[in-house]
């Protein structure tokens, strides 16, 4: 069952950032809610190194749930080299660290769970794949994360023509090893070179 209040299909035009939403480490990213027919926010980031800029909202009452994202990337490197990574991330709002689930270029497509201290200091990489997944960079990915109280469950799917693919889980964490609790989500950019890159998320949902 979705969760309505935490849903978010971006079908208004807001402030920077969206209503209802906080920056964490905003740096140089505009945040920009296109609401037209084909509704969908983005993410705009010019600096370089500079780590992680986020929209976060609190996470329902109950927090076990699956919190999903629809987004794609563009830079104007055309995805060559690991220049920009979005995507998903939970946080814990007392202590700043987060657990990112991004997709990246390096120049194929590569997924990496990351965990950060803050959202500017890097903590460890958990997990990163090893061959190219059965996706396209300039398509809508679907990146997931649920929360069973326990552990934490990374997958993603190709998103066809509006609809859902079939979802590959690649990765496992207990919420003990490195969050201990998360109290909001939201969604990410990182940009390690060229001029802009850029995340666009079509929607957030939580089920």
């Amino acid at each position: 069952r979705r969760d309505g209040a935490t849903d978010e299909e971006w079908e208004t035009a807001n402030a920077d950032p969206p209503t209802g939403w906080t920056w964490d480490n905003q740096d140089s990213t505009v945040a920009n809610e296109n609401g037209t027919r084909k509704s969908f926010l983005t993410l705009t980031k010019s600096n370089n190194a500079s780590a992680h800029s986020l929209i976060y909202k609190n996470v329902p009452a109950s927090p076990n749930k699956t919190y999903y994202a629809a987004i794609q990337w563009a830079s104007d490197n055309d995805g060559s080299g690991n220049n920009c990574q979005v995507g998903l991330v939970l946080r814990n709002n007392t202590s700043g660290r987060l657990i990112v689930f991004v997709v990246a270029a390096n120049p194929t497509p590569n997924f990496f769970v990351v965990r950060w201290t803050t959202s500017t200091v890097f903590s460890a990489i958990a997990y990163q794949s090893t061959i190219a997944p059965t996706c396209t960079i300039s398509e809508y990915l679907i990146l997931a994360i649920t929360s069973d109280g326990t552990n934490l469950n990374f997958k993603y799917a190709p998103l066809h023509e509006g609809g859902e693919g079939n979802y590959v889980q690649i990765y496992t964490e207990t919420i003990s090893t490195f969050l201990t609790s998360f109290d909001s989500f939201g969604v990410t950019i990182l940009k390690n070179s060229g001029t802009t890159n850029r995340l666009f998320c079509d929607w957030i949902r939580v089920v």
